[in-house]
């Protein structure tokens, strides 16, 4: 006999309030770079420094957006069907998308980044390599956060054995964060950056397997479609604060993990925002 479902609240209702002071907080965390962005470019106001040749700021923020959008794809095979955008609530066709949609999308998109990455290390691209490098690690990394928050509470109410697999899922997602921990930052050049990443995918892929051929057949079973939907909204908004990087330390069970990953996704933009306008600032 299937445990009683639990429905609405919980774990999503926890979720609308901290994403609300994340988005918050980002957007002066982003303003205040930002402006500093506008001030390196400008230089300063009373400044004793002559300033930056004409064009040179904006050839940085052009460089920087041509990198983000198509660095990735530079290496990329033909999509065999669909589009290798990550799936939102709305789904790719603006239709309403359910939970195990947007996690089969997940998964099909973090296969894909490791093949370019593969492929990408044959060229010896290795610009190319740290980006792609870099976006797996975020997918990872919000990927697994989605599913600690929103999916795996579900699970444990929703499933006989849900306890026992929960359980299980979140010792390959220590594993995994472990492994990402290791590869982040670490250079193309440098020992057992590609195996790290195959050590990876090795573990993606079984659990990805194991979702898509038993986990989500049951859910859909137990959940029905219209709790699905209401999951895959939760996701969504699990995923705007969600951490971009590997905490392996952090706590993986709620509500402990919700308020720490909203604060490590915090954190996690504000260094990649530095990071960027540190970039600007020593181009060319």
């Amino acid at each position: 006999m299937a445990r009683q479902k639990k429905q609405g609240g919980g774990v999503e209702g926890v979720l609308a309030p901290v994403a609300s002071l994340a988005v918050i907080t980002g957007a002066v965390v982003h303003s205040v770079l930002e402006r500093r962005r506008r001030e390196a470019d400008a230089g300063p106001e009373l400044g004793y420094q002559p300033p930056e040749p004409a064009g040179s700021a904006r050839r940085c923020r052009a460089r920087q957006a041509r990198g983000s959008r198509t660095r990735p794809l530079a290496f990329s095979p033909p999509a065999a069907t669909g589009s290798s955008a990550p799936m939102t609530s709305q789904g790719i066709t603006g239709a309403r998308a359910d939970a195990v949609e947007m996690l089969t999308s997940d998964h099909r998109q973090m296969d894909q980044t490791f093949r370019q990455l593969q492929l990408a290390a044959t060229t010896d691209a290795v610009e190319n390599q740290r980006h792609l490098a870099q976006h797996l690690i975020k997918l990872l990394s919000v990927h697994a956060a989605v599913e600690e928050h929103v999916l795996y509470p579900a699970m444990r109410s929703a499933l006989d054995d849900g306890d026992r697999v929960v359980e299980e899922s979140l010792a390959e997602h220590g594993e995994l964060k472990r492994l990402l921990a290791d590869l982040d930052g670490k250079q193309p050049s440098e020992h057992g950056f590609l195996a790290g990443f195959e050590a990876v995918m090795d573990i993606v892929r079984r659990h990805a397997a194991d979702e898509e051929q038993s986990l989500f057949p049951a859910l859909r079973e137990r959940l029905g479609t219209e709790r699905l939907h209401e999951l895959g909204d939760a996701m969504e908004r699990a995923r705007s604060v969600a951490p971009t990087r590997p905490h392996p330390h952090a706590p993986d069970r709620p509500p402990a993990n919700i308020v720490a990953g909203a604060l490590a996704g915090l954190t996690d933009r504000a260094r990649h925002m530095v990071r960027d306008v540190r970039a600007c600032r020593t181009s060319d």
